[in-house]
């Protein structure tokens, strides 16, 4: 008696684990990725971590469960990248300011708006990092890879906005 995708279908009770979908993904050891289809041992023949069906059905749900959550990371990293280039856009137009007391109020302002959109920008770039999270075979079957350019200037830029923020 070995694990399938029709057995994990049924325990799971809906089509989370649609096999027309997976038919390509079989049932993965939890601990070390081993391809756990036809084993009829309650240990993982690789790495001998004991299988546990409930386990491995709560894990599976779990791993599909923040896959649909994920479902939005290309647009998360876009709208991280913008607002935080708008942090840096703002950090510029401080600096510029003038030292006259209607400068010194838009300076606070815009000192607000940048540390605002910066901690913006750096919370969904670094959020997007959590696709990593989730295995390989799963960002490319449900088509989760973001443009990691795009996270790497929104973190840079809203930090620098912060730090320019805060310490200029």
């Amino acid at each position: 008696m070995g694990f399938e995708w029709d057995e994990l279908n049924h325990m799971v009770g809906d089509d989370l684990l649609d096999p027309k979908k997976h038919r390509d993904v079989p049932p993965l050891c939890l601990k070390c990725g081993y391809n756990l289809t036809g084993a009829i041992s309650t240990r993982c023949p690789e790495c001998g971590y004991t299988i546990n069906r409930k386990r491995l059905r709560q894990e599976v749900i779990d791993l599909k469960f923040r896959a649909k959550t994920l479902k939005g990371i290309k647009e998360w990293s876009q709208a991280g990248f913008a607002v935080a280039l708008l942090a840096a856009i703002l950090s510029l137009v401080r600096i510029l300011l003038p030292s006259t007391s209607a400068g010194l109020l838009l300076n606070t302002i815009f000192r607000f708006a940048c540390i605002v959109c910066g901690l913006i920008g750096v919370s969904l770039g670094a959020s997007v990092l959590r696709v990593l999270r989730l295995p390989s075979w799963l960002r490319e079957q449900e088509s989760l890879e973001p443009n990691y350019l795009l996270v790497i200037g929104a973190i840079c830029f809203g930090g620098g906005s912060i730090a320019c923020a805060i310490f200029r």
